[in-house]
């Protein structure tokens, strides 16, 4: 039975001194819908890699999109310009929720575009957690080489591991995760893509040596350090970007309804501000 549906919205960001206005395509369900549907979206989305990137082959394209219970289309002037996915998974019987597959044209790197897209993605996850799981609490778990990422989601989230803000600059290290977080962590990297990576308890790091994909936008856009120094001398110790390793963070959050409600508070704050600045 075809369970799949297509949610449409408008996004509006401005940058560069003018306005963009993008089209916002959510599918939900992907890998039940009609084969014809199935196929249309993997060849844009594999089209898009190949123009910006590279072909990363038929499993990568189809765990990403068929086993997301999200999928995010970002358009603009009808040409695909962004894809985000969500996965919905169970570990030791508990729900979250895995972003991944986050891929941007590398022209709009710097509009802040990320942080929209997951503004709208969280939006699906989080009605479906109360819906479904009948919690106003959110578990979120994920692994990104992304600094920007890494950073955003630590200062919005007050039970995260790991946390760059809590990173010792002075002895280069940081405390290793509580029991609870590394149980989890392990868990998911036995099923993440690809599953079983080499995994270090301390700062929850994979080694992502045998992957090519985010690393290869990085060549052409230059490395996604954040505003904040902490963040950045937690990404050179563990990630060792300059190094030329391949490395991941799996960060897990137990996100409180006060997060979320001090994240909507501190952004509407932000855009109150740019509206009369």
């Amino acid at each position: 039975m075809n369970q799949s549906k297509s949610y449409y919205t408008n996004l509006r960001l401005h940058a560069e001194n003018k306005d963009i206005d993008f089209k916002v395509e959510v599918i939900t369900q992907l890998g039940r819908a009609k084969k014809e549907i199935q196929d249309t979206v993997k060849q844009e989305v594999k089209m898009f890699f190949i123009e910006h990137w590279k072909d990363f082959g038929d499993d990568f394209f189809n765990h990403s999109l068929f086993d997301a219970s999200w999928v995010l289309l970002l358009r603009f002037e009808g040409r695909l310009m962004a894809v985000s996915t969500v996965h919905k998974i169970r570990l030791h019987n508990k729900v979250f929720y895995n972003f991944k597959t986050e891929a941007l044209a590398p022209s709009y790197h710097s509009f802040g575009v990320f942080e929209r897209i997951n503004q709208i993605l969280f939006t699906f996850a989080y009605i479906d957690n109360i819906v479904h799981q009948k919690s106003l609490y959110f578990n979120l778990i994920f692994s990104t080489p992304n600094l920007r990422i890494i950073g955003n989601f630590a200062k919005n989230s007050s039970h995260i591991y790991p946390d760059p803000y809590k990173y010792d600059e002075r002895k280069a290290s940081m405390e290793l995760p509580d029991e609870e977080v590394w149980k989890y962590v392990q868990a998911y990297n036995k099923v993440d893509y690809p599953p079983n990576l080499p995994l270090f308890k301390e700062a929850c790091i994979v080694d992502n040596s045998m992957s090519e994909w985010p690393y290869i936008c990085y060549d052409t856009s230059g490395f996604p350090y954040h505003k904040d120094k902490v963040v950045n001398d937690f990404g050179d110790h563990y990630l060792g970007y300059q190094e030329g390793k391949r490395r991941m963070v799996i960060m897990c959050a137990f996100i409180s309804p006060w997060d979320v409600i001090r994240y909507i508070w501190k952004w509407m704050l932000r855009v109150i501000k740019n509206i009369f600045l």
